[in-house]
């Protein structure tokens, strides 16, 4: 009986301790972000027909030793119109790549097209990755909303 009530409470403290270290957050763990990167920053959203293009731009100072990044992930999440909520968890899946040499439109100015459709609000973020494939920092979330005939930013 007794080998009984011990076995129980080591489990039950074992289990408490287990409970009090983690956060109780479930997600998968975040790799560091490589603060050498520079940051993509004034994010900027157009439609042409069922296509819109997102466009940006780098922030680099002169005082920070940043290097060039390879290219850029793009970052989309797609939810209804009707069930957008403010203050609702948002799930970024990757959209696309776009290379730091060939995805520019202007000088300093890089692109990424993707295909839209209506009924949704789209939200974009940009991270940049370098030759070792380790990701910068997000910028900033873009979102456009798509409502048929009438969209809106």
């Amino acid at each position: 009986m007794k080998i009984i009530r011990c076995t129980a409470f080591c489990a039950a403290l074992a289990f408490a301790l287990i409970a009090a270290g983690s956060c109780g957050k479930k997600a998968p763990p975040k790799a560091p972000e490589n603060q050498n990167l520079p940051l993509a920053e004034k994010l900027e959203s157009e439609i042409r027909g069922n296509s819109l293009i997102l466009k940006w731009s780098l922030r680099q100072s002169p005082e920070e030793k940043i290097s060039d990044p390879a290219g850029f992930v793009v970052y989309r999440a797609k939810t209804p119109v009707g069930k957008d909520c403010p203050g609702c968890p948002v799930n970024f899946e990757r959209a696309g790549w776009v290379a730091y040499r060939s995805g520019r439109i202007v000088p300093e100015t890089w692109y990424f097209e993707d295909t839209v459709e209506p009924g949704y609000v789209y939200r974009y973020r940009i991270r940049c990755y370098s030759d070792t494939g380790r990701l910068g920092r997000e910028s900033e979330t873009v979102k456009y909303t798509m409502r048929g005939s009438n969209n809106d930013d």
